[in-house]
C-alpha cells in the first residue's frame, strides 16, 4: 500500500483555507499560481533486529506566487499549519512517531516572473 502521507498534508492545507493546494506540478499556461505537495525522495525503510522497521516519508510544499512577499508569508503559514496539524494517516498506510517540518526558504525558479519558496516535510514513523 502507498503510503498517503502527501495526500493527509494537502488536505491539513486545505482546512486551513490554503487555496490552490494541487498535488502535482499544475500546468502553467492553466494555473500560474499554487501550493504543490509532493513527495521529496523515496521511502527508505530501516530494520532492526528485532525485526521492526521504521522510514522517514518526506515531502516538499512548493508556494508559488506572483509576489515574493505573498509566496514567503503562505510559506510560513504551510510550515505553522503543518507544525500544528495532525498529520496521521487516513487509510492506515503509515503511523507517525513524531514529525518535523523544515522553515520556509526561497529557491531558485525559471524567469517566469514568479516566486517560489519551499517546505520540507519529514514524517518519522
Amino acid at each position: 500500500m502507498t503510503p498517503d502521507y502527501c495526500d493527509v498534508i494537502a488536505q491539513r492545507l486545505r482546512e486551513a483555507n490554503i487555496s490552490d493546494v494541487t498535488r502535482k506540478l499544475p500546468d502553467s499556461t492553466r494555473q500560474q499560481e499554487a501550493v504543490m505537495v509532493f513527495p521529496a525522495e523515496p521511502v527508505e525503510q530501516t530494520r532492526y533486529f528485532d525485526l521492526f522497521a521504521s522510514r522517514d516519508l518526506m515531502a516538499n510544499v512548493l508556494v508559488k506566487r506572483e509576489s515574493d512577499e505573498q509566496a514567503e508569508a503562505e510559506a510560513w503559514l504551510v510550515s505553522q499549519t503543518l507544525a500544528r496539524a495532525d498529520l496521521r494517516s487516513t487509510d492506515g498506510s503509515y503511523m507517525v512517531s513524531s514529525a518535523e517540518i523544515g522553515l520556509p526558504r526561497p529557491v531558485a525558479w525559471d524567469e517566469s516572473g514568479y516566486y517560489v519558496w519551499l517546505v520540507n516535510v519529514t514524517i518519522h514513523e
